[in-house]
């Protein structure tokens, strides 16, 4: 990855270089963020990702520039044919039932729940060594917190080394 300060003002002493893998992408993503700041664009390849915080240039991109890029290729060994990743019709299609779920009513109901479990995540993150598989932490995770919100039972899957849930899923 190789990003820089978007605009007329580019400064090459600016210039971050950023040689990582799949694994460490994100963590990569993380320190040109606190290196150059925002908005910048970072390449990816022959690819260029902008990236901003400001909500209005959020609001024109996302309004805009609905197909996914190249780069949302490497998710597809986590998401699989999900909506996340589906093609622009089909993802138009479906948000509006999706949205229903995710009103502020019921967030606002939720809102312990998600504190509480990303407390938990936390204390997992803190304990993990260095062999530990950071997307079975999340998906663990994901599902302790899913599960609770919508059936109102709490597994705690985070916390446990095998559940029958886990042992389902895995099969």
């Amino acid at each position: 990855m190789v990003p820089w300060n978007h605009g007329s003002d580019w400064n090459p002493s600016k210039t971050v270089v950023c040689v990582c893998s799949i694994d460490d992408l994100f963590v990569g993503f993380q320190e040109i963020i606190s290196e150059i700041g925002l908005p910048n664009v970072t390449w990816v390849g022959t690819t260029a990702n902008y990236a901003t915080k400001d909500p209005n240039e959020i609001k024109i991109i996302l309004n805009n520039s609905l197909d996914k890029s190249s780069n949302h290729k490497f998710l597809e060994f986590a998401f699989g044919n999900s909506l996340i990743l589906a093609p622009v019709e089909q993802w138009k299609k479906n948000r509006k039932i999706f949205a229903k779920a995710f009103t502020q009513n019921i967030l606002d109901r939720n809102v312990t729940i998600f504190s509480e479990k990303s407390d938990i995540l936390l204390h997992v993150l803190k304990q993990k060594n260095d062999e530990a598989n950071l997307f079975n932490i999340f998906e663990n995770f994901a599902m302790d917190s899913f599960l609770e919100t919508t059936i109102g039972v709490d597994f705690n899957i985070q916390l446990k080394k095998h559940t029958k849930y886990f042992e389902m899923i895995h099969q």
